[in-house]
């Protein structure tokens, strides 16, 4: 699951309805957090040469993690963790 756009280092920040619905959907189609596998956005890459980028990069994982923590899903890590 993306926990936002893939393509955009920025998002909004979660909101609590979003979070609700992410939660209810859960409970109404039988899903817990533990089986949701988080995909972090495509631009991270924590190998990156040059130090604006792997900063760009840094921050961008440090907020999907945040995120995460938001939505409930700690157990599992996220993929596509630079090239």
């Amino acid at each position: 699951m993306l926990t936002k756009n893939q393509l955009r280092w920025q998002a909004k920040p979660l909101d609590t309805k979003t979070i609700n619905k992410l939660k209810t959907a859960g409970l109404l189609y039988h899903f817990l957090p533990p089986q949701i596998l988080p995909h972090a956005l495509y631009l991270i890459n924590m190998g990156h040469p040059q130090q604006p980028a792997l900063e760009k990069s840094k921050n961008a994982f440090l907020d999907e993690i945040q995120r995460c923590e938001q939505l409930g899903i700690t157990e599992n890590y996220l993929g596509e963790i630079g090239n």
